[in-house]
């Protein structure tokens, strides 16, 4: 993806927008090795973003300010998405989401 690009996440139903915070939704350019799973957002090396949760449409988006200044391209993050997240009639997340992608090369 575009280094400039910001991240989308869509939910099958209506969440807790409470849950959905920097600490629960985090984008982390760490090595995996240097992630603690049981903390993904807070340790390592996450990238600064603000999150937004939009109920209308399901989504929650990192808006990330970071990414396209630190970075020269060609670079993997994982995006992590964690329990803490609770949906208003589901429940939290059953299980650490973690998806995983590269940024372009200029």
């Amino acid at each position: 993806i575009g280094r400039d690009t910001d991240v989308t996440v869509t939910f099958s139903s209506l969440l807790n927008a409470l849950t959905v915070s920097p600490s629960s939704m985090c984008l982390n350019a760490a090595d995996l090795a240097d992630v603690a799973l049981e903390n993904p957002c807070g340790t390592g090396d996450p990238v600064a973003a603000t999150v937004n949760y939009d109920a209308p449409t399901l989504s929650a988006t990192l808006l990330l300010g970071e990414l396209a200044t630190d970075t020269s391209g060609g670079v993997t993050y994982s995006l992590f998405l964690t329990p803490q997240i609770s949906g208003q009639e589901s429940g939290a997340l059953p299980a650490l989401v973690r998806s995983t992608f590269s940024t372009m090369p200029e």
